[in-house]
């Protein structure tokens, strides 16, 4: 990316592709169909259990969010909700949000970057919050089951 430039959709995807972590295999991208002007591509995380990554650009800003798990399933949401806010902290490079997929809520982990971020900055926050979604996983896991800490 040349210095004081964005990146569009096709340019980042194309660079996503062509980047190591994809031709060594350890990233899968696929573009999702219908998914307005600016697109938005999933790259599965292979070295994350195949989690699913959705990224796209949007202004002067990449995004990118892993939905976590449906907000009803969750025990005592309040208390849940309350502890997310206290864990952003130690998740570096991401937040969470409640996000809308088919008419139900979920849970996400999402981070975002500047729309001139190098190339490797941007495979570097994908694969972080690839691994901070495995954490919140592990957490939201234990309040699905109620066996969470008082």
């Amino acid at each position: 990316m040349e210095k004081g430039r964005n990146w569009d959709f096709s340019g980042l995807a194309s660079a996503l592709a062509g980047s190591e972590e994809v031709v060594s295999g350890r990233i899968s991208v696929a573009f999702i169909e219908g998914a307005g002007d600016s697109g938005v591509m999933q790259l599965i995380l292979h070295d994350c259990g195949d989690l699913a990554v959705l990224v796209g650009v949007a202004g002067n800003e990449i995004q990118a969010s892993v939905a976590l798990n449906p907000v009803s399933e969750v025990h005592d949401g309040a208390r849940f909700q309350h502890q997310l806010l206290k864990a952003n902290k130690l998740l570096p490079l991401s937040t969470f949000g409640i996000t809308d997929i088919d008419g139900e809520e979920f849970y996400e982990i999402f981070g975002q970057l500047s729309g001139g971020s190098e190339l490797e900055e941007i495979v570097e926050e994908i694969e972080t919050l690839g691994r901070n979604a495995l954490d919140a996983a592990e957490m939201i896991g234990e309040w699905k089951s109620g066996k969470q800490a008082a």
